[in-house]
């Protein structure tokens, strides 16, 4: 059989074909191959799988889809202590597979606004991506899809999928993932993370269906000059214009979401001026503290961390309280049995992951009186551990001037990189 390889490549090429209105045939007997598996093997996959009783869960999925008679076992029973089961293992290789076909198939396609799950795009992207646009906007409009309560339109999707799609049994086979709540069981992935929760096919599903916002929007936008960005089911849009002509604009996207694409998003959708700070994606778009910020050209927007963001942090991870008007650093007691290295990789993870997220951020050096309380914590936690001062646990560990744990010859140190602003190139 071809080469997976080659086979993505062949469709994202013929899918820009005709003016991009190509049909793609036979999709559904590229997943008799088993190096397609193989391909869309996740790195982080199954190290406890024998590569033998793979093969074998491969041969038996294969020789169900060639009769037709397989079937997703239902989101809403899977449990994580039966993520090595051979049924689960099939579905998520299954999936990762469609996935990779989808992929190859729709990113040619994809809006340059539309940033989530895509190779080379990311949170961060998105947030550029609508900074760059924002100067002289005035009004702003949010919105962003609540999981527990929207669904989508399933036989909607499927003809969507019939646009560049001519291949009954694929979509039959994706339908049944869909039956099976497979795309109702996503959720935003969180803003510090960005890791997708829900069914491995949800994010690409929800990119397609939301394809069609994206060209809706950019139909607008070559009009009234609007800026747009989304990232997954989160979006926002700036306009130059007054109010009542944002308002205008706001009913009419609602009214597009929900004849056209069967949505309700009328309570996630928010009107701000730009002056007062519109969110995104756990940012902040203020106007820039600037002289000549109120040019004739209009306002100039940054990204800035919330207030108190930090602090948040703070209690979310259990690394302090506040009393009497102070932080105080707290031991993190579910740590006190774990060993030296596990305990370091632990608070360097949590930071990592909050300075990660807002180092685009114009006040990200604020994240320093987080980082102080942060390893104050550290301290109090392995003091806790081996029952003896906190003063003489930094002593202890004091390698030059940083902090860090030496375990088989190797040295990890406790976080403590300049927090400065990333670049704005992307």
């Amino acid at each position: 059989m071809q080469k997976p390889e080659e086979l993505l490549k062949i469709l994202s090429t013929n899918t820009v074909r005709n003016d991009g209105k190509w049909r793609h045939k036979d999709l559904y007997r590229q997943l008799y191959n088993p190096a397609l598996y193989q391909l869309a093997r996740p790195k982080w996959g199954y190290p406890k799988i024998d590569p033998n009783r793979l093969s074998a869960i491969i041969s038996q999925l294969i020789a169900e889809l060639r009769n037709e008679q397989y079937q997703p076992q239902p989101a809403k029973q899977r449990s994580f202590s039966e993520r090595f089961a051979p049924v689960m293992i099939a579905d998520q290789l299954l999936q990762l597979a469609i996935k990779r076909i989808l992929e190859s198939i729709y990113d040619p396609l994809f809006s340059e606004d539309s940033h989530g799950a895509r190779s080379g795009r990311n949170c961060h992207t998105a947030l550029l991506h609508i900074r760059k646009q924002s100067r002289g906007k005035i009004w702003w409009i949010t919105g962003e899809l609540n999981p527990s309560i929207q669904s989508f339109n399933h036989h909607l999707l499927i003809q969507l999928l019939q646009k560049k799609i001519r291949d009954d049994r694929f979509l039959r086979l994706i339908r049944k993932f869909l039956n099976a709540g497979f795309l109702e069981e996503w959720h935003s992935p969180s803003p510090l993370t960005g890791r997708l929760q829900g069914g491995l096919l949800s994010p690409i599903l929800l990119n397609i269906y939301l394809h069609e916002l994206d060209q809706w929007i950019f139909a607008q936008a070559r009009e009234n000059r609007q800026a747009y960005s989304r990232y997954l089911d989160t979006w926002i849009i700036g306009f130059k214009g007054s109010k009542k002509e944002a308002i205008q604009f706001q009913k009419t996207l609602n009214q597009y979401l929900h004849e056209q694409l069967q949505l309700n998003v009328t309570d996630e959708m928010k009107l701000y001026h730009g002056k007062k700070g519109v969110p995104f994606l756990g940012y902040q778009l203020a106007y820039a503290k600037s002289p000549t910020n109120h040019a004739s050209e209009g306002p100039i927007y940054q990204l800035w961390m919330p207030k108190r963001k930090e602090f948040e942090f703070i209690l979310e991870y259990g690394l302090g309280k506040l009393e009497a008007g102070q932080w105080k650093a707290l031991a993190v007691k579910k740590l006190f049995m774990q060993d030296d290295q596990t305990i370091i990789n632990w608070y360097n993870a949590t930071f990592r992951r909050l300075y990660d997220h807002y180092q685009l951020a114009t006040n990200v050096s604020r994240l320093r009186s987080a980082r102080w309380i942060w390893k104050l914590s550290w301290g109090k936690t392995m003091a806790n551990k081996y029952r003896t001062q906190k003063a003489k646990i930094f002593a202890k560990y004091r390698i030059g001037k940083r902090i860090g744990v030496k375990h088989q010859g190797m040295i990890t140190y406790l976080f403590d990189e300049s927090l400065r602003k990333q670049s704005d190139a992307y």
